[in-house]
């Protein structure tokens, strides 16, 4: 969970802006679907030298997979973003799914709106296009506000390959912060994934209304109305914490610790995939470890 800088992603950032630079501009006559012929060109570009060095994964050296295994990996894209003539051009998330052989990739903070289709369409492409099987989950707040790609925050996480399917049922927050998914698993047991963004401000200060952040504490201020409403017409005082209680880093906390609990009633392990925004590990980490422990999660870096 402690947040870990890397320059991998500003590498592969450069290394496909340059492949793509040397694609033809597509003809505007033709669909913008991403065709076999394409995905087979981009399976190129993702084995070329340059792209193999420049990703990379966090801790030890990854190996070719043996059967039986399945690979998770978390990445914050700070939002996935199409490339290339027309859009169609490969995505980072799914070369780095390719090269490294990830099974369930998860990506907070993935910037996409549920009205705007396009990029999850393309990935979906490119994935499938490879010989895999795809299953995409996607979590987004639901905003009147905009009809095109970008809408801050929200959760994507892609299943490939064989492990789609043992996927059983996906549950996705409406506030746009996680989302979770039941896997079968052997022996009559299973793995729920969770992938979960919280965002990084403390307050709302200097931020836009239409960010993250503002959202959250938009509709925890419509839940409180509505609460308040209720015990109104039911002749009851209004408590102070009905008022105050609009901290959407200690909700999200909150939230999935509920979440949680409903899952493991139900027979599920759980693997939490979080951009946390927060070192449980450093002296201003306090809130993220008592939840940790609360909810008797451990960090695999640090065990």
């Amino acid at each position: 969970m402690p947040k870990r800088k890397t320059k991998t992603k500003a590498k592969l950032q450069e290394v496909i802006r340059r492949i793509h630079k040397t694609e033809e501009e597509p003809n505007e006559n033709q669909p913008r679907r991403t065709n076999i012929n394409q995905v087979l060109r981009y399976r190129e570009q993702i084995e070329t030298e340059e792209v193999r060095q420049s990703i990379n994964a966090t801790g030890d050296e990854l190996v070719d997979k043996k059967e039986g295994i399945i690979r998770f990996a978390l990445q914050n894209p700070n939002g996935i973003k199409l490339h290339g003539p027309g859009g169609r051009g490969i995505l980072e998330e799914t070369a780095a799914i390719q090269r490294l052989q990830i099974d369930v990739a998860a990506f907070p903070e993935c910037n996409l709106s549920s009205r705007g289709r396009r990029t999850r369409e393309v990935m979906e492409n490119q994935l499938s296009g490879m010989g895999e099987s795809v299953r995409i989950v996607q979590a987004t707040a639901r905003s009147e506000h905009t009809a095109k790609e970008y809408q801050p925050g929200g959760v994507l996480t892609a299943f490939t390959g064989k492990i789609t399917g043992r996927v059983l049922e996906s549950h996705r927050d409406p506030w746009g912060r996680f989302s979770w998914t039941k896997l079968r698993g052997d022996r009559g047991e299973g793995v729920c994934s969770f992938t979960v963004y919280r965002v990084s401000q403390t307050s709302g200060t200097g931020l836009g209304a239409k960010t993250a952040y503002k959202y959250q504490v938009q509709q925890m201020i419509i839940e409180e109305r509505n609460r308040s409403r209720v015990l109104q017409e039911q002749g009851l005082s209004i408590p102070m914490s009905n008022r105050s209680h609009l901290n959407p880093r200690k909700r999200l906390l909150e939230d999935l610790a509920i979440e949680i609990q409903k899952v493991r009633q139900s027979g599920f392990h759980i693997l939490m995939m979080m951009d946390a925004n927060e070192d449980w590990t450093k002296s201003d980490g306090k809130q993220l470890k008592e939840f940790m422990q609360e909810m008797q999660l451990c960090d695999p870096l640090y065990i």
